[in-house]
């Protein structure tokens, strides 16, 4: 093997300014730490699975290393590309309430600023009254909601019931054993500095005659978290066991 010592190739008389390597299949190595100076503006027809590696951002490239989850999108972030959820809406899946005194729906992703809870049939074996919970990285929050639940029924008339450590479902005339619950409750991202949502629903009870079977409950309410919100709490108020119904939540 032979070695060529020089400063410049400079291309021969009559050559067209060109300068051939080598030739069809031969293979020229750049050793590791070889720094080829220029602008490069010029090269042209370079086969694209000769490419490898990652273009940092400040050449141009995304400085991404891997493809992420499939039917991710990249993202800004401001100062770099990251592969996220593309957005959406996103519907979870439904969880049977025939059992156990809670329901959480966990892994809300980053971002999201609008949650549909859905409440299907949902019932209990005893008298607690229904209640959503928001929770972040540090588990759920038991304080500092303020909520209000407005009942609307032929038997009963009208009727307001307030509560600070949940977002109020149904008023307390409806607890009981035999009343089961249907609606949704919508929450919506107002200040996201502060991890603020407010809610607003209506759910409809199915319940003894004494209301005549069918009451209307109207949800609304605010709670500013202590971080970005990861879950939801579907519970009741005393701990009662879930005996029907189904349960689901939809995020974008």
């Amino acid at each position: 093997m032979s070695e060529l010592v020089t400063n410049k190739i400079t291309p021969g008389t009559g050559s067209s300014d060109t300068v051939t390597l080598g030739d069809s299949g031969d293979t020229f190595t750049i050793p590791a730490g070889v720094t080829l100076a220029g602008s490069g503006a010029a090269l042209t027809a370079l086969p694209a699975a000769n490419l490898t590696g990652t273009t940092a951002i400040a050449n141009g490239g995304t400085g991404v290393t891997a493809v992420g989850t499939s039917g991710n999108v990249l993202t800004s972030t401001g100062s770099a590309w990251v592969s996220a959820e593309a957005a959406g809406i996103t519907m979870a899946s439904t969880v049977a309430t025939t059992s156990g005194t809670t329901i959480d729906f966990t892994g809300i992703p980053s971002g999201t600023k609008s949650i549909d809870v859905i409440l299907n049939n949902v019932g209990t074996n005893g008298s607690g009254l229904y209640g959503i919970r928001l929770g972040d990285a540090g588990g759920f929050e038991t304080s500092g909601y303020l909520s209000v639940c407005n009942l609307h029924s032929s038997g009963a008339g009208a009727a307001t019931d307030d509560e600070t450590t949940y977002f109020i479902l149904q008023h307390g005339n409806l607890a009981g054993a035999t009343s089961s619950e249907s609606g949704f409750i919508s929450l919506r991202l107002v200040n996201a500095s502060t991890h603020t949502w407010v809610a607003a629903g209506q759910t409809q009870n199915m319940l003894s005659s004494a209301l005549n079977n069918y009451a209307t409950n109207t949800t609304t309410g605010t709670k500013s978290l202590s971080a970005e919100l990861t879950q939801i709490r579907l519970f009741n108020s005393a701990g009662n066991t879930w005996d029907s119904g189904e349960a689901t939540i939809q995020y974008f």
